[in-house]
Formats: structure tokens, sequence, C-alpha cells
């Protein structure tokens, strides 16, 4: 694949993610009327908290954000590419992570025939929308470590 496809193939996800703003902002406004909602039993707060815990628990597995940020931008990682690139992680964190991640749809898995069979992974729209989301977070913890706030 040329760098020529490599950008159309870029394009294209863009364009999914673009086309997906005006429903994202309309989740975001639902969200923000139903938080700025004054209820006595706060009972709505407790629900919003708990539908961040799913993805946040992912999240804070062991290697993950490693994993996402070292398979967003490229295609068909194998399996030894990744152990080179994060040398910190055993092979069976590895294995256990990677399953993990594609059961959650975040990491495809490719068998390529031949001998011996060969593996490689790649991130989905899904995990690479996970990617993007973490940006802010990775801008925020930089800015606050350059102006010596403790976050």
């Amino acid at each position: 694949m040329n760098s020529s496809e490599n950008l159309d193939d870029m394009q294209k996800e863009w364009k999914v993610v673009i086309d997906l703003i005006p429903q994202m902002q309309q989740a975001v406004q639902d969200i923000l009327v139903v938080h700025h909602k004054h209820h006595e039993d706060h009972t709505h707060l407790k629900t919003e908290v708990d539908q961040l815990h799913p993805g946040i628990d992912l999240l804070q597995g062991k290697y993950t954000l490693d994993l996402i940020f070292i398979l967003n931008g490229r295609k068909g990682l194998f399996f030894n590419d990744i152990k080179n690139a994060l040398p910190y992680i055993n092979l069976g964190t590895l294995t256990k992570r990677l399953k993990e991640l594609e059961g959650r749809g975040l990491v495809v898995r490719i068998v390529h025939p031949g001998q011996p069979v060969r593996v490689s992974y790649e991130i989905t729209p899904i995990g690479r929308g996970i990617f993007q989301l973490l940006l802010p977070l990775l801008v925020y913890a930089r800015y606050h470590k350059y102006f010596g706030i403790k976050i």
C-alpha cells in the first residue's frame, strides 16, 4: 500500500468521524441538560458516573493505553513487532490484553496463512476513537507538567 492509498484511507476514516460530530454534539447537549437539572435525590449523577465505569475500567487495564498508542496509525503490526515496541510487557500479559481489546472491538486480529502462521493486529475505528479521546488528556497532562501544576 502506497502513501496515497494510506492518505485516502485516513480521509475516509476522518469523514466517518466528522459525520458523527452533530450526533456527538447532540449527545453532549442532552447529557448537560440532565446534568444541570437539580434533583433532590441526585440519582441521575450516579447514573452518569456508572456509564463511565466500563470504559474507564478497560483503559485502566495494564498496558491498554500502551497498546492503543502503539497500534494507532499503523496497519497490521505483527505480534513480535508489538512485543519489540513494548519490551516491558511479558508475553502472557500481551496476549491476554490483545484478546481483551479484540473482544471489546478496539483491535482486530488478522491471521496470515502460511508456515509458520503469523498474526497481526490493527486498531479498529472504535479504538481510533478512543485514541482521539485520549489526546486531549495527553495535552492536558503535558500542559500541567510544563507549568509545574500537579494533577
